[in-house]
């Protein structure tokens, strides 16, 4: 048995390194990196469903493609991460224009992040979805520009991260804070709990 993780994010990488399992990483070939499946939208997806239903979706499409090249053993793990603002999903902003767009909307507001995370091995196929509240403090022009051109915008669902500078935007979350790094860690533990993995050992 091999536990898989179905994603090029580095930072789901680090939270499962972090949890001390010993796992190895297969990139699903919907994977854009982390935050939305390449070739869907999900900002037109969730025009005609729920974010939720989205985020559910596009991990489950990750967990299929990479669980069909494996073993039936290999327990796969995929998760993908949108930000919901009044009913607007953010993936990962197209450019920086469009993430200039995004962290103005999101400043001095409140906003969502959910995560859909599907788990599989064999015919077991699992996919739940965590949702948490953040708040953002009001940014001003000079620092959203200097944040963008730090680069680290550029791939992150709603154009930031809140383990990285764009903690400083952050006034406070309701919630999993895994969850907005881009995997529940409690709901992931609770699936590979059923499935019997020593977390512990």
């Amino acid at each position: 048995m091999a536990i898989i993780l179905a994603s090029s994010s580095e930072r789901r990488r680090r939270i499962l390194e972090g949890l001390g399992l010993d796992f190895k990483v297969i990139v699903p070939l919907s994977d854009s990196g982390g935050s939305s499946e390449k070739g869907s939208c999900p900002q037109d997806m969730a025009k005609v469903m729920s974010v939720e239903k989205v985020a559910r979706i596009l991990s489950a499409a990750k967990a299929k493609s990479v669980a069909e090249k494996v073993s039936k053993d290999d327990i796969v793990i995929a998760a993908d991460t949108l930000v919901e603002i009044e009913g607007e999903a953010l993936g990962k902003p197209a450019n920086d224009v469009d993430a200039l767009r995004m962290l103005k909307l999101l400043s001095g507001r409140s906003h969502r992040v959910f995560t859909g995370l599907t788990v599989i091995r064999g015919d077991f196929i699992k996919t739940v979805c965590e949702c948490t509240s953040v708040s953002f403090r009001s940014l001003d022009d000079d620092e959203i520009l200097m944040y963008i051109d730090s680069g680290e915008a550029s791939d992150k669902a709603g154009a930031y991260g809140i383990q990285g500078r764009g903690a400083v935007f952050v006034q406070g979350i309701s919630g999993d804070y895994f969850n907005v790094v881009g995997l529940p860690v409690l709901k992931l533990y609770m699936i590979l709990r059923e499935l019997g993995v020593p977390f512990f050992a």
